[in-house]
């Protein structure tokens, strides 16, 4: 996946207790996820960008180029 930046447009729910507050970014860098600027646990990479790519119409692209 190539380097983003995506924002939660609502409140994201899902099984299991995983929840995404709406306005959260994630970024994605080198396939390595972050949020609040530092890098998730190796043992949940897999597990959100598997959650996002099933629920793309919740994320807005918001990357932007400097």
């Amino acid at each position: 996946m190539e380097n983003r930046v995506l924002k939660v447009k609502e409140d994201l729910n899902l099984s299991g207790g995983i929840n995404f507050k709406k306005g959260t970014e994630i970024e994605i860098v080198q396939n390595v996820i972050y949020m609040q600027g530092f890098p998730l646990p190796m043992e949940y990479q897999h597990m959100v960008m598997q959650i996002i790519n099933s629920n793309e119409k919740s994320f807005e692209d918001v990357t932007r180029s400097w």
